[in-house]
């Protein structure tokens, strides 16, 4: 799991096997809520996450209440809004031009949170610039896939 604001890139958490309920609402209280409470005052900020079902499960909704976190809405279907995913797809590309490639998956996961550091800040700034039209065009198309 990983998450980013304007400000940089926060922790890039490195989860083995399945994301649960109760994962989730770890994740929530030991990271998100400190780097939230670090860059953000309590009434400028919006916390945007996917639309797995672990993120709306009773205890993580509690999490993000509990630590009174303003969630952005958005389509159940909408990949064009998670901008996670064009990180993943950047870093996907960097760690592929990587020379040795991996040999097993403790080489991999180095790579990985290396690649992470080394995303520069003028791409996912230009992806959070991205949002206002990315929720017009959603809303145009209905909630329906946008051309992003």
């Amino acid at each position: 799991m990983e998450y980013f604001s304007w400000y940089g890139l926060g922790l890039i958490i490195l989860l083995k096997g399945s994301v649960t309920d109760q994962t989730h609402a770890n994740i929530i209280n030991k990271y998100v809520v400190s780097t939230l409470n670090k860059y953000f005052s309590q009434d400028n900020r919006i916390f945007q996450k996917d639309n797995a079902s672990s993120h709306h499960s009773k205890v993580a909704v509690a999490a993000c209440e509990n630590a009174e976190i303003v969630k952005m809405d958005w389509p159940a279907q909408s990949p064009d809004l998670n901008l996670i995913k064009n990180l993943w797809m950047e870093m996907k590309v960097m760690v592929h031009r990587r020379t040795p490639p991996p040999s097993n998956i403790q080489e991999l996961e180095k790579y990985v949170k290396n690649t992470w550091k080394d995303i520069l800040p003028e791409y996912y700034k230009n992806l959070i610039k991205s949002m206002p039209q990315r929720i017009d065009a959603v809303i145009v198309a209905n909630g329906n896939s946008i051309n992003y």
